[in-house]
């Protein structure tokens, strides 16, 4: 029998969610049967922008960089107010 079946890969190491683990166990391991593998969805290594932000030291650096703007300005502020 031909079987079409979809992953976003056949790579388990690219995905978290187990689906191209699921997908390349039943290729791989029943012969009895013609699979057509077709690319459907993004590999989780795509959503690398997402995963950087999810880093924790990544948030803390971001946070005190917008904490220095927020100072930078408020001394500013201050400042004109006192040459005025």
């Amino acid at each position: 029998m031909r079987i079409f079946i979809t992953a976003p890969s056949l790579n388990p190491s690219k995905n978290v969610s187990g689906v191209s683990t699921v997908a390349d166990t039943i290729i791989r391991y029943n012969q009895a049967h013609h699979y057509f593998h077709y690319l459907l969805g993004r590999p989780d290594e795509q959503l690398i922008i997402l995963n950087w932000f999810n880093n924790i030291s990544t948030f803390k650096i971001i946070s005190s960089v917008f904490c220095f703007i927020g100072v930078i300005y408020q001394i500013s502020q201050l400042l004109v107010l006192a040459l005025s």
